[in-house]
């Protein structure tokens, strides 16, 4: 129980910087969909789509390795941070120098024409986070995680301050007085308020970066990319899986004037299921140092199903939430919106099968076989090219929700299948379809029982929520454990 409810604590810690750093970062959301028109947002959803996947190609793996290679006796943990750094330093200003030269070309194929100063910006944005990524998982491997969010969350304050400098206060000075701001950047002003947090981060990094005895070994370079490149290509198919719907969208919906519209819808629509991202990402920087430091691997297979099934509990529980209350929380978005709505629930379901292919995929981390994660998530990218293309020229925006629903599930099936093949471990599949038919029931009686006084559907919808949460407490006892956890614990 202690070990369930350590790793519970440890994901609370984290979302500190996650959960509330993010929300709060998810807020520039309502202002994008107030001050710009679906058709300028799609340029920032389809900006930081790229963004997604070019910074997977620009850590190549290296995070994990990291963890891998550091808690081997065989390496000093100071030489494997070293090394690591070194690789990212390098790979990140080739990046900056090859986007910046070939910027006029990369923007003529991708429509932006005189705007290709922003892949310029994308550009110098993703090879400072890549390199800090690793600084970053340092703190995570020495349990460092309250410096881990202040510094997160300075970051994200400076990036939402300067959005609303940029976006809402500069443009109502005087322009006659302040010549400077004759020049617009309209969206542009996004990336640069990025950038400059990119950078406010990195000087605060300097510190730690200054106490490090630089060395940079080859020998256990080769090894860690050995070990971390089949991780690469998994990332690229994930970011395949991931972001392959936004980019498709632009090139086959149906008429392509309003790719860049439909491509906002979708973006902000999606945003509103920043709480299951969120979620799982807290759980991320919590559960990999985690299960890395255990040595017992049967304690590890036991624990493994364990935090799988109450991970499963809570994403449900988030589904839930915001698909009961979805009629205030589709006002995060602007009215001009709102039209996109209908692919919430299938995105986090989505979502929601994303994170336990996480939970699945630590068997062949452990195991030193990182090739089995890039058979998954080709898997997945394969599904996700197939379904987009089929499905966008008939269904639109929705079609890539449903294809992104369907090349996660895919791609539980398949680790699941390998996991038990390889690693096997006793899952409660049980209690998780259990919970999945009554989430989902409980969701379908939402949309059947409408009132029109608002209040009397907020108030019923809370109790098929509590419904939820009982059935939840009466077989697991959760909170009365955690409770009885906490009250113990010295």
């Amino acid at each position: 129980m202690s070990e369930k409810y350590k790793l519970l604590s440890q994901s609370a810690v984290y979302g500190v910087s996650s959960i509330v750093g993010r929300f709060l970062n998810y807020l520039l959301v309502p202002l994008y969909s107030r001050y710009f028109l679906p058709d300028q947002y799609g340029i920032v959803t389809e900006l930081y789509s790229y963004a997604f996947f070019f910074s997977i190609i620009l850590t190549y793996g290296l995070e994990t390795g990291y963890f891998r290679f550091s808690n081997k006796e065989s390496y000093s943990e100071n030489t494997v941070f070293s090394t690591c750094l070194v690789s990212l330093l390098v790979t990140g200003i080739l990046f900056f120098i090859l986007v910046a030269f070939f910027a006029p070309a990369l923007g003529s194929i991708l429509y932006y024409y005189d705007n290709y100063y922003l892949l310029v910006l994308l550009a110098a944005i993703l090879a400072i986070d890549s390199f800090i990524a690793i600084v970053f998982a340092r703190l995570r491997k020495f349990n460092k995680a309250w410096k881990f969010a202040g510094i997160k969350l300075f970051n994200i304050g400076i990036n939402i301050a300067l959005n609303i400098l940029f976006i809402v206060i500069l443009p109502n000075l005087n322009v006659e007085s302040l010549p400077w701001l004759q020049y617009d950047l309209g969206v542009g002003y996004i990336l640069l308020a990025n950038l400059i947090a990119s950078v406010a981060t990195l000087l605060l990094l300097v510190p730690d970066l200054l106490k490090v005895k630089y060395s940079f070994d080859f020998k256990l370079y080769k090894s860690i990319l050995i070990y971390s490149f089949p991780l690469l290509f998994a990332g690229l198919a994930g970011a395949i899986n991931e972001v392959a719907d936004r980019i498709f969208l632009k090139f086959l919906i149906e008429p392509a004037s309003d790719s860049f519209y439909y491509l906002g819808i979708y973006g902000a629509n999606a945003k509103l299921a920043i709480l299951m991202t969120l979620f799982i990402q807290a759980f991320r920087y919590a559960a990999e140092p985690y299960f890395f430091s255990q040595k017992n691997q049967e304690l590890v297979k036991v624990q493994n199903a364990i935090a799988t099934k109450y991970f499963a509990i809570f994403c449900l529980a988030i589904f839930l939430m915001i698909m009961l209350f979805i009629n205030f929380f589709k006002y995060f978005n602007g009215v001009k919106y709102h039209e996109g709505v209908i692919i919430v629930p299938v995105l986090l379901m989505s979502n929601m099968l994303l994170g336990i292919v996480f939970n699945l995929s630590f068997w062949y981390k452990i195991q030193d076989k990182t090739k089995y994660g890039a058979f998954v998530a080709l898997v997945g990218a394969l599904v996700t090219i197939l379904a987009n293309i089929i499905l966008i020229p008939y269904l639109g925006y929705i079609g890539a929700a449903y294809a992104a629903l369907l090349s996660h599930l895919a791609m539980v099936v398949y680790s699941f299948y390998l996991n038990q093949k390889y690693y096997p471990i006793k899952y409660d599949l049980f209690s998780f379809f259990i919970y999945l038919i009554i989430s989902l029931l409980l969701y379908f009686l939402s949309t059947l029982t409408l009132f029109t006084n608002h209040i009397f559907n907020y108030i019923l919808n809370g109790l098929y929520f509590l419904l939820f949460l009982t059935v939840v407490e009466v077989r697991e006892k959760v909170f009365r454990d955690f409770f009885s956890y906490l009250i113990k614990k010295p």
